[in-house]
């Protein structure tokens, strides 16, 4: 493997929300440093909020980055599992279909 990245979360949740502030100018700008100043050349990235998830993935293959989706829903139903996975699924494939190699979708 050729790759050097880290994970990007978009989203963290421990009694409190670790990224009360979440746009696209903050999410462009540390997705470059991540490939201009850490020198990677793939991030992958984490959460459960679709919207954000989203935005992330489309700035760091905007940015040049080979992407790896992790959305995540933990402590649920297998039944809202698939279908939190299908919904994500769904959002990726256009993306997917444009950019095929430059995105990997995880599901665990």
């Amino acid at each position: 493997m050729n790759r050097k990245g880290v994970c990007y979360d978009v989203e963290m949740y421990m009694g409190f929300n670790w990224r009360p502030h979440f746009g696209p100018e903050i999410v462009h700008r540390e997705l470059e440093i991540i490939k201009n100043d850490l020198h990677c050349n793939a991030v992958r990235i984490c959460g459960l909020d679709l919207n954000r998830l989203m935005m992330a993935l489309e700035a760091a293959l905007d940015v040049g980055l080979e992407v790896w989706f992790s959305s995540a829903l933990w402590d649920k139903s297998p039944t809202e599992t698939l279908s939190y996975m299908a919904k994500a699924a769904l959002a990726v494939e256009k993306l997917r279909q444009r950019r095929p190699d430059r995105l990997v979708f995880v599901v665990g």
